[in-house]
């Protein structure tokens, strides 16, 4: 029932933005003149240049920190050296720091050397050389290409592009509305896009391909949005299966009994305080939060926190709101999609492969039930603390 009623409530919000999973995923940059464009990203200019040495190997870096000095250097074909520091941290990154290269990151997995199975080590020195591969224009930058609904294809050069953390962002169009040359017009979404046609998926399941020529008119629905979308506070509606659409339906799962509990902790408090209070001249008001409140606030704290322990462990409702079998990283923002602890033990205890991740779903219970006692003790010390203190 709670999960029906999050899917409904949260994640569909009674449909009254659009159907949370019909949309079409768009990159929007913005440009130094204020020029704005959405489209799907085909290519990004990411220059082939490489880092090589005998400890790293040869291996494929970004080149956003590199002096002018070596990118004239590197688009004459000449090979830049690099002197400087290397680093292995605990995040499996290999840290490069030199003069003219600034400060390079490079994935381990990426590294093919023994480097790469030992262990991680401070920063120590580092020799090697950048080399640039065939056919590379470093003038292009890191740039972007993307195929617009109403331009085609558009080259946007790094130099154009403003802040590019903020400016290359995903936004989801969830409905487009074309008027064509012959008078038909055309709603849905985009099946598929190219240089030269468009190919739009109507509402009743229908094709419709057309020339971007034949466009007279074009408009968008897009989703409601609030906050950057880098940001991991970024909103929209409507929230769809998100971590905050799976915490809304916990919410509402433990609420009954907070409410509860709440409720006879207050009526646990003897009237006499009550009258006391309002006998020496306080107000309602003054008596509820100095007297009723502070009384109460021992059994209210326990209840909210035994309320807790029981969420961690509720899948059912979270399943019916999209909470995913698996997710291979961690959600970065209250958007991202999620999953659920009891629901990977189960995942790794029905898998084909199952001696082989025993281990990992054994481990996944130990989680769950230290975190429970941790809760439950929590409960106790807390509230044995709030009573000695009335």
């Amino acid at each position: 029932m709670y999960g029906l009623l999050g899917l409904t409530l949260f994640v569909r919000m009674f449909g009254a933005f659009g159907g949370p999973l019909q949309s079409d995923r768009f990159v929007e940059v913005r440009t130094r003149d204020g020029s704005v464009y959405v489209g799907d990203q085909v290519e990004a200019d990411a220059p082939d240049v490489r880092l090589v040495s005998g400890e790293l190997g040869e291996v494929t870096v970004d080149v956003s920190g590199l002096s002018e000095a070596v990118r004239e250097a590197l688009e004459r074909g000449e090979v830049a050296p690099v002197e400087g520091t290397l680093e292995f941290t605990d995040d499996y990154l290999f840290i490069v720091e030199a003069v003219g290269v600034g400060r390079i990151e490079i994935d381990g997995f990426d590294v093919e050397t023994d480097l790469a199975v030992g262990e991680p080590f401070g920063a120590r020195g580092f020799v090697g050389e950048i080399v640039a591969g065939d056919g590379v224009e470093f003038g292009a930058g890191r740039g972007v290409r993307l195929i617009t609904i109403e331009r085609g294809v558009v080259d946007i050069p790094a130099s154009a592009i403003g802040d590019r953390d903020a400016d290359i962002d995903r936004v989801v169009v969830r409905a487009h509305r074309f008027e064509l040359s012959d008078g038909r017009e055309v709603r849905g979404l985009i099946a598929s896009m190219d240089e030269a046609t468009i190919e739009v998926r109507t509402s009743d399941g229908e094709r419709v391909r057309f020339d971007r020529g034949e466009i007279a008119a074009y408009s968008s629905r897009r989703a409601i949005g609030l906050g950057d979308e880098d940001s991991p506070l970024h909103l929209r509606f409507p929230l769809g299966p998100s971590v905050l659409a799976g915490g809304l339906t916990l919410m509402l799962v433990i609420l009954p009994i907070v409410i509860i509990v709440s409720q006879e902790a207050i009526r646990a408090v003897p009237p006499t305080l009550r009258e006391a209070s309002l006998a020496l001249g306080a107000t309602k008001l003054q008596t509820v939060g100095g007297v009723v409140l502070p009384r109460a606030l021992p059994g209210v704290l326990t209840g909210a926190i035994l309320a807790m322990s029981r969420a961690i462990g509720e899948t059912a409702p979270i399943l019916v709101v999209g909470a995913a079998s698996f997710v291979a990283a961690a959600p970065g923002g209250l958007m991202d999609p999620y999953s659920a602890m009891p629901l990977r033990i189960y995942q790794w205890t029905i898998l084909p492969e199952g001696r082989g991740f025993q281990p990992l779903a054994a481990a996944g219970i130990l989680v769950l039930l230290a975190v429970l006692l941790v809760f439950n003790a929590t409960a106790i010390v807390l509230r044995q603390r709030l009573e000695k203190t009335r």
